[in-house]
C-alpha cells in the first residue's frame, strides 16, 4: 500500500510539475517587428547638420512640433495630417550678414543633397495617394520637407529655418540670430495616414 501511495504521489507530483511549468513558463521574446516598423527609418536619414549644436525639441502649448500639421493629403481626401516623431532644435547668435547667409545656405544644401541621394522626394504620389510635406515661406523663416515610402509606410523629414523678421521684404541690421529645426517622423502605413486627415 505504501509503495502504491508513493508511486501515485510521484506520478501526481510529476503531472502537477508539468502543468505548473507550462503556465508559469517565462515567455520567450517573439519575433514581433510591429514596433520597429512604426519608427522612422533612421538608417535612411543623414546625421544632423554638423555646423551647429543640436538638442532635442520638446513640444508644449507655446511651441508646437513641426509635425503638428506636417503632411498634406492632396488626392480624394484633402487635408492636413499630424505626424509623430522626433525633433531637434539649434541656433546661432551674433552672426554677420555673410556668416548668416552662408550658414542658411549650407543647412539647406546639406539636407537637400543628402536626402535626395538617399531616395527622399518632395512628395509621394501613386494611383491612390498624393502626400506632400507642409511648406511655407514668410516673415521670420522657411519650412520645407521630404517624404519617403518604404514597405508601404511613409516617413517624413521636415526642415525649418528662423531668420530676423526684418529680412522679409527688407534687410535686418546684423549681428543676427538664426534658428534651425529638424523633424523626423515615424514610418506610418499609407492607409493609416488617410484616417488621420483633418479636413
Amino acid at each position: 500500500m505504501t509503495k502504491w501511495f508513493i508511486l501515485l504521489s510521484i506520478i501526481v507530483g510529476g503531472i502537477s510539475f508539468l502543468v505548473i511549468a507550462v503556465f508559469l513558463k517565462v515567455p520567450q521574446p517573439k519575433n514581433d517587428d510591429t514596433k520597429t516598423q512604426t519608427i522612422a527609418y533612421l538608417d535612411d536619414i543623414p546625421p544632423l547638420f554638423p555646423q551647429v549644436s543640436w538638442e532635442e525639441f520638446i513640444a508644449d502649448e507655446g511651441y508646437k512640433s513641426l509635425g503638428e500639421q506636417g503632411l498634406y493629403s492632396q488626392k480624394d481626401i484633402y487635408g492636413s495630417i499630424r505626424m509623430n516623431g522626433k525633433e531637434w532644435i539649434a541656433s546661432k547668435s551674433n552672426l554677420s550678414r555673410d556668416s548668416m547667409n552662408n550658414l542658411l545656405k549650407d543647412f539647406g544644401s546639406y539636407y537637400d543633397n543628402k536626402l535626395s541621394a538617399m531616395g527622399w522626394d518632395a512628395y509621394y504620389e501613386d494611383k491612390k495617394y498624393n502626400f506632400s510635406p507642409l511648406a511655407a515661406d514668410g516673415p521670420g523663416g522657411s519650412m520645407w520637407g521630404y517624404v519617403k515610402v518604404k514597405d508601404g509606410r511613409l516617413s517624413e523629414v521636415l526642415l525649418a529655418t528662423f531668420t530676423p523678421i526684418e529680412d522679409f521684404g527688407g534687410m535686418a541690421t546684423c549681428p543676427c540670430d538664426v534658428g534651425f529645426r529638424v523633424f523626423v517622423s515615424e514610418a506610418v502605413p499609407l492607409e493609416e495616414l488617410i484616417r488621420r486627415v483633418e479636413e
